[in-house]
């Protein structure tokens, strides 16, 4: 059998010329789709990593305030009898005024005593001025430097700084996070 197929296919020049301005026509469109879709991931992408580094920073200074030292030098000054007497008088007023706040607080040590009578205990507490049991002004040591503990004495002169939180159920000005000043 003789095959009836030409190989001479005519295709009209214009049918040419229309495809090939369609087709220059859809090239540009799609480059500049294809470049905006990689632009619009790069920039979230972008918007992405900086909400991932302004969030690790908040977190970070939440747990790690590095602000809190700084602010620390620039307490309240305040003698405990002070302090102690403005709660008495009138603790709405002295809450007011105190609470949440950094003092650098001076008195004369009633007591010293660590957390449930151990020298194990990661806390110690400073009576100052005191007149009786939970009276006058009690700092709070986190993580005590047992060494310049056992060389304070009661009636020793000490300057204190730390954060106010309150007055305690027992009456006693409740000082956190404290830090030795000096010693007299």
């Amino acid at each position: 059998m003789e095959s009836a197929v030409s190989s001479n296919v005519s295709i009209p020049s214009t049918t040419l010329r229309e495809a090939a301005a369609a087709k220059e026509s859809v090239l540009p469109q799609s480059r500049m789709q294809i470049e905006n879709g990689q632009n619009a991931k790069v920039t979230s992408r972008t918007i992405s990593c900086l909400l991932t580094i302004f969030t690790a920073v908040v977190i970070w200074a939440m747990f790690f305030n590095p602000f809190t030292d700084s602010l620390r030098s620039y307490g309240n000054a305040v003698s405990a009898s002070t302090l102690y007497k403005e709660f008495e008088d009138n603790e709405i007023a002295a809450n007011s005024k105190w609470q949440n706040t950094f003092v650098i607080v001076t008195g004369k040590i009633d007591s010293i005593k660590s957390e449930l009578g151990t020298l194990d205990s990661h806390r110690a507490y400073i009576m100052l001025d005191g007149s009786g049991t939970f009276r006058g002004v009690q700092c709070v040591f986190e993580n005590w430097n047992k060494q310049k503990f056992s060389s304070l004495k009661a009636g020793q002169k000490v300057t204190i700084e730390g954060k106010v939180l309150g007055q305690l159920d027992t009456g006693a000005v409740l000082v956190y996070d404290c830090k030795f000043f000096s010693a007299d």
